[in-house]
C-alpha cells in the first residue's frame, strides 16, 4: 500500500469520525432542549465571557463531557470493529479457529 494512501486514510478517517461525533452530539442537543440548557448553563458558569479555553477549563465541563460521551455511546462513530484471531478461541462454548475474522457490532453493546 503506497505511503500517501496510508496518510490520506489516516487524515480522512479522523476527520469523518470527528464530524460524525459532532453531528450526533448537536442532534441530541436539539432533541433534548433541557440538556441543551444544562450544557449552556454549565459553559456560562465555567467559561463566562472568556474566549480563551484551556484544557483545565474544559476539564471542568463535567456535564457537557458526559453528554458528549452518551451521544457517542448511542451513536458511535465507528459502529463495527473487526479483528482476526491469531489463535483458537472459545466463546460461550463455541470454538473459533485461528484466522477467523470476528465482527463486533458496537450498536448491540
Amino acid at each position: 500500500m503506497p505511503f500517501n494512501f496510508k496518510v490520506d486514510t489516516f487524515m480522512f478517517e479522523g476527520h469523518d469520525t470527528t464530524a460524525a461525533a459532532i453531528t450526533w452530539s448537536l442532534f441530541m442537543l436539539g432533541c433534548h432542549l433541557e440538556y441543551q440548557q444544562k450544557c449552556y448553563e454549565e459553559i456560562q458558569s465555567v467559561c463566562g465571557d472568556s474566549d480563551n479555553l484551556s484544557f483545565e477549563t474544559l476539564g471542568k465541563l463535567c456535564f457537557l463531557e458526559c453528554f458528549i460521551k452518551e451521544s457517542l455511546r448511542l451513536y458511535p462513530s465507528v459502529p463495527l470493529i473487526t479483528r482476526r484471531l491469531n489463535c483458537d478461541a472459545e466463546i460461550g462454548g463455541h470454538v473459533f479457529p485461528a484466522d477467523t475474522q470476528i465482527v463486533i457490532n458496537i450498536y448491540q453493546i
